[in-house]
């Protein structure tokens, strides 16, 4: 009986633990285990606006979140340490995008449609140990594209 949303372990809910779960009433098919979510391959235009608080870790790669993206995107969830936006038809990264996610540890855009970097794009993200670009097109950076990325190992 375990992941059958009903807890049967007395004085426990070991039956329960690490199942699947879904964290947001209006996208019903992202699935969400512990502190992740995942809406893979799932044809999204825009992000959930009801997903739990709790949750740090946005597996959103392969949608079409490329017109919707703005600064106000991922306000609500300041906590996220993980975020893959990879495969997503995204031409633009909007300004501010990031501003709010100083514990962002790993930032996956890769396989877009990236043709520059503007100024600033990545402020904010002080913590940002991961930045992957590879399948990008991109042509420009602008000479502070990468400011305030002071803790970046790997790009």
């Amino acid at each position: 009986m375990l992941c059958d949303g009903e807890v049967q372990c007395p004085l426990t809910w070991d039956d329960e633990d690490n199942c699947p779960f879904s964290c947001s009433a209006t996208a019903p098919y992202c699935e969400c285990q512990d502190i992740s979510i995942s809406c893979l391959h799932r044809g999204m235009t825009s992000l959930p606006n009801d997903i739990e608080p709790q949750i740090s870790r946005f597996h959103l790669a392969g949608n079409y979140l490329n017109h919707t993206l703005n600064a106000s995107t991922f306000l609500p969830y300041r906590h996220i340490v993980f975020l893959d936006l990879s495969n997503n038809s995204l031409s633009t990264l909007p300004a501010g995008m990031f501003l709010h996610l100083s514990r962002l540890r790993i930032l996956d855009l890769r396989d877009n449609f990236l043709s520059g970097v503007a100024n600033s794009t990545f402020l904010g993200l002080t913590n940002l140990k991961a930045l992957h670009l590879t399948g990008n097109t991109i042509l420009t950076l602008d000479s502070w594209a990468l400011y305030g990325l002071s803790s970046l190992s790997t790009l």
